[in-house]
């Protein structure tokens, strides 16, 4: 299961609107996912309240912190524009206000995913990274020796700090330690990509169970492992169209929604209007809304691209809502 580290965030203003809201979307303790959970710490910034219980569907507000000790509490935070953000194995989360970006993060520990399609600005010891529609990943280690570990699976990150800026692009990992300006630069192993693709395999095993689908142990594990050996695929090699094309159904076959729909759109099968025009959205595939999938099957297919329906690895797919 996912295995993550303290960290804080930064993120979106009160909401004055429900489409400009940073919300709750997934909850879970250990490999169970949960709609409420006492073990986060939710302080409020206007009033100075506090209270011990998180609720899925809960609003956050500039200025809310989060924290969870336990490190087998996970959190996702879904953004106004879709970004997702997910926290685990012990975390602190500070929302606040982005100025042009989806969201933002200040990062104090910890380890943090980010899958987004748009802009996003993660403040890290003194550090900002930017991105622009791109999966990445940070890791930070307190101690005498502190260090950051940030990698970047899609896209590129710009990293900003003391009026210098570097990129650090697709498949590269970077290491800063203590107050270092420049930081150590490797390509991402293929042991450190398995590592992250288990991770988010789990994280969408979780959902998948929030969603209703309901798979035996077995199954479990098999499904699982498929998601984790697509996973692996997409995070070698971005640029594969067939590759996240596969990963999406596989999603799409647990009801795993917005994952799915950002891997079609990185995969160039469907641009925003065209998934609206079909009526493709995340509630619709978690729903397992069957006009939704034909839809789905209907832009795979005129690209040019194989529609598989054997990826789920003995997964039963989620029955059709009546």
């Amino acid at each position: 299961m996912w295995t993550r580290l303290a960290l804080v965030l930064v993120l979106l203003a009160p909401a004055v609107t429900a489409a400009a809201q940073v919300k709750v979307t997934t909850l879970a303790e250990g490999d169970a996912p949960v709609t409420a959970t006492t073990g986060i710490r939710l302080s409020r910034f206007a009033d100075l309240s506090e209270t011990n219980l998180l609720r899925v569907g809960d609003v956050l507000a500039d200025g809310d912190l989060l924290t969870a000790l336990d490190p087998a509490v996970l959190l996702e935070l879904t953004c106004p524009r879709g970004s997702l953000l997910h926290f685990g194995s012990g975390f602190r989360v500070l929302i606040q206000a982005p100025e042009a970006a989806d969201c933002a993060a200040a990062f104090l520990a910890g380890d943090l995913d980010v899958l987004t399609d748009t802009d996003t600005t993660v403040g890290l010891g003194g550090r900002t990274l930017g991105t622009a529609g791109t999966r990445y990943a940070v890791e930070l280690h307190g101690g005498a020796d502190a260090s950051q570990w940030v990698w970047v699976f899609d896209g590129k990150v710009e990293v900003a700090a003391r009026g210098r800026a570097a990129t650090v692009d697709h498949g590269q990992m970077a290491v800063y330690r203590g107050r270092r300006p420049r930081p150590e630069e490797q390509p991402i192993s293929a042991g450190e990509a398995q590592r992250w693709a288990g991770r988010y395999a789990d994280f969408d095993l979780i959902k998948a169970k929030a969603a209703g689908v309901e798979l035996l142990l077995q199954q479990a594990a098999g499904t699982c492992e498929k998601l984790a050996g697509l996973y692996t695929s997409v995070l070698v090699r971005p640029d594969d169209k067939q590759a996240r094309v596969d990963l999406a159904l596989a999603q799409i076959d647990n009801r795993i929604g917005a994952e799915a729909i950002h891997n079609l759109k990185r995969a160039g099968v469907a641009n925003q209007r065209t998934l609206d025009r079909l009526e493709i959205s995340p509630d619709a595939l978690r729903q397992g809304d069957p006009q939704a999938r034909e839809g789905v099957e209907r832009v795979i297919r005129d690209r040019n691209l194989v529609y598989r329906r054997d990826l789920t690895h003995g997964a039963t797919p989620a029955p059709t809502p009546p």
